[in-house]
């Protein structure tokens, strides 16, 4: 959910303060208004991050073990004899 919070918040913000600037909410006025935007921006990138960690996050998470890499041998552990 991390990831979904670190890519998500620039959208969110945007999205948030268009739509408060669309509905002719002045906000930038007063501390309580900063106060208020910057809780709503926070609880929807919250809101979003679960959302797409839920819904497509852990369905790629369950593709990883299909994919997993094989690991060789230790480079240092190696046969020396071919020297």
């Amino acid at each position: 959910m991390t990831y979904g919070i670190y890519l998500l918040h620039p959208i969110t913000i945007l999205l948030v303060d268009n739509s408060l600037r669309l509905s002719k909410i002045d906000y930038k006025n007063s501390y309580l208004g900063i106060f208020g935007a910057s809780l709503l921006m926070f609880v929807f990138t919250l809101a979003l991050s679960w959302f797409s960690y839920n819904y497509f996050e852990k369905y790629f998470l369950k593709l990883k073990s299909k994919f997993q890499i094989v690991k060789s041998q230790d480079p240092t552990k190696a046969n020396k004899s071919i020297l």
